[in-house]
This record gives structure tokens, C-alpha cells and sequence, in this order.
């Protein structure tokens, strides 16, 4: 009897020990899980956050129209691996670049367009092309010899040089 309660005296021992370690492994997996929860909150309310302001530039910088640009924007989203938010902030830059020549919302939505075309085309990166394309609308081509778009002699007025932009694009969008 003695030697079976000793036994059983062991086994219970040896279940507590277990049972705490259990106990330790749970407490580090609510603390990972609850870790992971935080950081996914944060990273939405910061999604949440960069969404809005882009808004509010879109709002700014095409009053009436921005409603047209957001729309423009979650079409192109649904079509391409750009988030909705980098097209329309996409607008904001390139008006904000290109001002002086006058660009229509529809010369706006073809550049766009065509940049995401580029970009997927080439497997460059979306933001470069686009950059590169609007510096070019004002005159610095580099970008522009770069994307494979010649552009015209400097000395030429902008508008020409938008034209022959305006072309290529075009052609682009036609290939793709």
C-alpha cells in the first residue's frame, strides 16, 4: 500500500509539473496573440488614417471633381496591384507637377492609366513611372528616355513636348 501511494505521490507530482508548464505555454501564447492583435489594430488605424488624408489632398486639390478621381482611382485599384489610395495620390502629384500645362481630368486618367500599364508591362515600380512621366510633362526627360518615350528637343515648347508624351502613351496603351 505504502509503495502504491508513493507511486501515485510520483504521478501526481510529475502531473503538476506538467500541468504548470502548460500553464506557462498558454500564458506566452495569450501574450503573442494579444501582441499580434495590437499590432494588426494599429497597422488598420494607420491604413484608416493614410486613407483619409489622401482624401482630404484629392479634395484639395480637384474640389468638384474629386469624387471623379476617387472613383477613377477604386476602378484602377480593382485592375492592378496598386492600392487605390497610391492612384489617387497619384492625381494629386501630378497635377500639382504639372499645373501650368492645364491638363484635363480625362489627360490625367490616360497618363495614369498608361503608367500603371508601364509599370506592370516593364515590372517597374508604379510610383517611379509616374514620376518619371509627369517630370517629364514639364520639361526633365531623363526619366522619360529611361521609361523608352523620346521626348523632343528641350528647346521646343512644353506643350509640344506634351503632345509627343500624349502620343506615346497612346501607342502604349494601344499595345497592352
Amino acid at each position: 500500500v505504502i509503495k502504491a501511494i508513493d507511486s501515485y505521490s510520483k504521478e501526481l507530482k510529475e502531473a503538476g509539473s506538467s500541468f504548470e508548464k502548460l500553464q506557462k505555454t498558454v500564458k506566452t501564447a495569450s501574450v503573442a496573440a494579444s501582441t499580434a492583435v495590437l499590432g494588426f489594430a494599429v497597422a488598420s488605424i494607420k491604413v484608416a488614417a493614410d486613407a483619409e488624408q489622401v482624401a482630404f489632398r484629392v479634395k484639395r486639390s480637384f474640389g468638384n471633381m474629386s469624387s471623379s478621381v476617387m472613383n477613377f482611382s477604386s476602378e484602377m485599384q480593382k485592375v492592378t496591384t496598386q492600392d487605390g489610395e497610391v492612384i489617387a495620390q497619384s492625381f494629386v502629384d501630378l497635377q500639382r507637377r504639372t499645373k501650368s500645362l492645364g491638363l484635363s481630368f480625362q489627360d490625367q486618367s490616360k497618363i495614369i492609366k498608361a503608367s500603371l500599364d508601364i509599370a506592370a508591362k516593364e515590372g517597374l515600380d508604379y510610383t517611379s513611372v509616374i514620376d518619371k512621366i509627369s517630370m517629364g510633362l514639364i520639361g526633365q526627360t531623363k526619366g522619360l528616355k529611361d521609361l523608352g518615350i523620346k521626348s523632343c528637343h528641350p528647346s521646343l515648347k512644353l506643350w509640344v513636348m506634351y503632345q509627343e508624351i500624349k502620343k506615346a502613351i497612346n501607342t502604349c496603351s494601344i499595345l497592352l
